[in-house]
């Protein structure tokens, strides 16, 4: 018998750092995978996203395959999680490649 297991984020929806342009819009998780889906930063170039939870005691990069801009919308997934709590953290990238932490976002 197939086993699912729900992942739990510790936090959904429009959870936003202290002056942040980032808004995450959408987190959720399914048997062994979350994903976030967030607004576009005006300045950003790219997008460093983040999972912490489970296995992850500190936040762990995600590869960069798993975090995709759709233009209107950016989108991660985290997958191969053991059941647990998970945050993402998404952080707007600029063109010189530096994390603008104080734009980050927390789901």
């Amino acid at each position: 018998m197939l086993r699912k297991t729900l992942l739990t984020l510790a936090a959904l929806l429009t959870m936003t750092a202290a002056h942040a342009t980032l808004t995450i819009t959408e987190a959720k998780g399914w048997l062994e995978s979350a994903y976030a889906k967030w607004e576009l930063a005006d300045n950003a170039k790219s997008y460093n996203v983040y999972v912490k939870g489970g296995q992850y005691t500190d936040f762990t990069l995600l590869d960069q395959q798993l975090v995709r801009n759709y233009g209107t919308y950016g989108r991660a997934d985290a997958v191969g999680l053991k059941a647990g709590t998970y945050e993402l953290k998404v952080v707007p990238v600029d063109d010189d490649g530096n994390e603008v932490e104080t734009e980050a976002a927390v789901a």
